[in-house]
């Protein structure tokens, strides 16, 4: 029973505050969309780890999609009166370019971690007889954030939008060194998505010490006995 002077503050918590106390993976038919969706899809699975993982990543994309927000608004407003402030927009870079670093960073050094488990993962499910690879896609893998600002700005105005950074990133999801969308079966690809939420459970139990909360609704579908038998065993 809480006491009433406490629920004020309770209220007052951020909802940031609570991502990651009690870490969840779920697995739903809705999944697929992370092989056959768009790259959007993926980043989520990406962030969704993340932000489970670290309080300040958390922190961190907020910051950067209100910033980036600004900046798309910003785009717009110039294309609308016809007038460029030049030096605006170069101090909403300012706070991006950190940002992108940061947030780069934190990505790429997950994806050393989670591909791993992911290639061992699919391995068993499969039978060891194919492969899975998960690939970090970015332009910062690439350029620094200030050359992909400064290559794209004139773009940039023109579709009043921003069209790189972190917000693009994606992951290439190889089987047998080909993307899953095109050359899996549905058993494979769904083997691929189970593969990528265990990996996801491995990495939060590990980091965390604390095993997370596995919800799991219609696994088995698409599976053959084989692969029921091999997902049971894990």
């Amino acid at each position: 029973i809480l006491a009433i002077s406490n629920l004020g503050k309770i209220q007052e918590e951020k909802l940031s505050a609570y991502v990651g106390k009690f870490p969840c993976v779920i697995i739903t038919p809705d999944d697929n969309a992370i092989i056959l969706g768009g790259s959007e899809e993926r980043r989520r699975l990406l962030d969704s780890t993340l932000c489970q993982l670290n309080p300040v990543y958390t922190e961190q994309l907020m910051l950067y999609n209100r910033i980036l927000q600004q900046r798309n608004a910003t785009l717009k407003q110039f294309a609308q009166s016809g007038q460029i402030n030049h030096d605006w927009l170069d101090a909403i870079d300012a706070q991006l370019i950190p940002l992108n670093l940061k947030i780069h960073w934190e990505r790429k050094t997950f994806i050393e971690d989670f591909q791993p488990l992911v290639a061992q993962l699919f391995g068993h499910i499969s039978g060891e007889t194919e492969t899975a690879n998960v690939v970090y896609e970015s332009s910062l893998n690439k350029y620094s954030p200030e050359d992909l600002l400064r290559q794209t700005k004139e773009r940039d105005l023109m579709l009043q939008r921003t069209s790189r950074g972190i917000h693009t990133d994606d992951l290439d999801l190889l089987l047998n060194g080909y993307p899953v969308r095109k050359v899996g079966s549905q058993g494979q690809q769904k083997s691929f998505l189970v593969s990528l939420k265990m990996a996801q459970y491995l990495l939060l139990r590990n980091r965390k010490n604390l095993s997370p909360i596995l919800l799991l609704d219609d696994i088995f579908d698409k599976f053959d006995e084989n692969r029921v038998a091999k997902v049971f065993d894990l």
